[in-house]
């Protein structure tokens, strides 16, 4: 059977399928010319006795008009083989087990792995970012986790905003912790110590969510009591009056696994960076004040989409040689300027994003004294969506009319603000 798939930005699912991230599958029983929800709908190849692959991204993770499909028989040794092909799997060193395979495969949270008729599929992924911001340093998770292959194992009460626990590879984070509920299994595998900090932090709100040990193996999955697979959490905490290398955090990526096939499912854990002026490269002024900053250097696309507070990156990709960065923020058809739903700040622009998309309107975009605006009287040509699991508001130019122009490009270092009218 084939499933009728759509990409869909707007963050709300239709009645007429189900929604993984950017990507929605619908129902082969549906007229979709006459239900099409204002989405274009394509069949996906034949589904049965078949993984597929679905995205809604391109190899960079960014964003595009119409779903891709990759397609293998349902074996391990065939996904594996499928995995491996992947356009930004090539060059890197294979996988040698399914289990490696779908693990990263859940990482990727531009990807949908659909396991054929009456299979699952893996959800949005969960991110734990830990970032200097400030004098602080800020965690804060979001996701959602898929706990079919766990058992659950009772629940426990915990007190206090959360800490982290580096040398046995453990945090909980949340507000008042109180009571939650607890999973473990046999497929659990946790990562090295990320760090010599042990301790609680200064204050936490939010979901509880966490990985515990009781002394010794297993590891335990902490998460709100009451909760179910692919419901979403979010959450936060704050150490004051430290640094990432005070409290002898290792930076780099940690990843928590479990569950195979289908159910496999990660958390990513992201220590580094500082909120809203990570990068090292590009030319530029002094910086300073908040508002959004450039985390990559102009030339050939070699970043993610924005995933901490006050990211910004302008990509354009018109030209014959491929996606490439830009600090230019004119329009070109196929440029697209994407900016994190928090400023460098932490000021959610959440309900600003929302009604770009919604209603239309104008956005001035600002840095050194030069404005770039854009205004459009219609719907869903500003799109505020979801990208590797962060939300952000994306400016596809070339669909948009521009009312005033920039001199000269923007620079890396200085801050980018928005206005809306």
């Amino acid at each position: 059977m084939n499933k009728p798939t759509a990409v869909n930005y707007t963050g709300t699912q239709t009645p007429y399928g189900t929604k993984h991230d950017n990507i929605e599958i619908g129902d082969a029983s549906i007229d979709y010319r006459d239900n099409d929800s204002g989405l274009v709908w394509y069949n996906s190849p034949e589904t049965t006795g078949k993984y597929i692959i679905f995205s809604a991204a391109n190899d960079n993770g960014y964003m595009t008009a119409t779903p891709l499909f990759w397609v293998c028989d349902q074996t391990d040794s065939e996904l594996l083989r499928l995995v491996n092909g992947l356009p930004n799997r090539r060059g890197e060193t294979p996988f040698t087990t399914a289990i490696q395979a779908t693990d990263w495969l859940n990482s990727e949270t531009n990807y949908y792995l659909f396991t054929g008729e009456g299979g699952g599929g893996n959800p949005t992924g969960f991110t734990i970012t830990i970032t200097q911001s400030g004098s602080d340093v800020v965690v804060n998770a979001s996701g959602t986790l898929n706990l079919a292959d766990l058992n659950y194992i009772g629940q426990a009460q915990g007190g206090g905003p959360g800490g982290l626990g580096g040398p046995t590879s453990t945090f909980i984070i949340g507000g008042n912790l109180g009571y939650f509920d607890q999973y473990t299994g046999s497929t659990f595998n946790t990562p090295a110590s990320f760090g010599m900090f042990s301790g609680p932090a200064n204050s936490g709100s939010g979901d509880t969510v966490g990985v515990i040990t009781q002394g010794q193996p297993p590891y335990i999955l902490v998460v709100p009591t009451g909760y179910t697979s692919n419901q979403s959490i979010t959450s936060t905490m704050t150490f004051t009056n430290t640094s990432i290398a005070t409290m002898g955090l290792t930076e780099g990526t940690f990843t928590y696994t479990w569950g195979t096939g289908g159910n496999a499912d990660a958390i990513n854990m992201v220590i580094g960076g500082t909120s809203g002026t990570s990068g090292t490269s590009g030319t530029g002024g002094t910086g300073g004040g908040a508002g959004w900053f450039f985390y990559s250097d102009e030339g050939s696309l070699n970043a993610g989409p924005p995933s901490s507070n006050g990211n910004a990156i302008f990509v354009d990709n018109s030209g014959m040689g491929g996606n490439t960065e830009t600090f230019n923020p004119n329009k070109v058809n196929g440029k697209t300027l994407y900016f994190h739903q928090y400023d460098s700040a932490g000021v959610d622009y959440a309900t600003q994003f929302a009604a770009l998309q919604t209603n239309g309107g104008t956005l001035s975009i600002t840095q050194n004294g030069q404005t770039a605006t854009y205004t459009t009287t219609n719907p869903n040509m500003f799109v505020y969506t979801a990208l590797s699991g962060n939300n952000s508001l994306l400016v596809n130019t070339g669909m948009l009319t521009q009312t005033s122009t920039t001199v000269n490009p923007f620079v890396y270092g200085d801050p980018i603000t928005l206005s809306f009218s």
